[in-house]
């Protein structure tokens, strides 16, 4: 069921104000082994970006509140 127009508008006003983009460049054949990597273990790019990211922050003593589910 797609989403009504209200909710897309809540859902993109949201994102406006509450997150933001990391981002990096790398080469292609990098890119495509990280991929490789995510798929053999059964996670989305994204989400093991994240998880380092959160890794990071904790492990240097950086607290931050997140609510996503499976991210400690």
């Amino acid at each position: 069921m797609a989403l009504s127009e209200a909710k897309q508008r809540a859902n993109d006003k949201y994102s406006r104000e509450h997150m933001a983009s990391l981002s990096c460049k790398v080469r292609k054949e990098v890119a495509t082994a990280f991929r490789e990597y995510c798929n053999s273990q059964g996670k989305s790019v994204h989400a093991e970006l994240k998880e380092y990211v959160m890794e990071k922050l904790k492990s240097n003593g950086i607290e931050v509140a997140y609510t996503y589910k499976n991210i400690e």
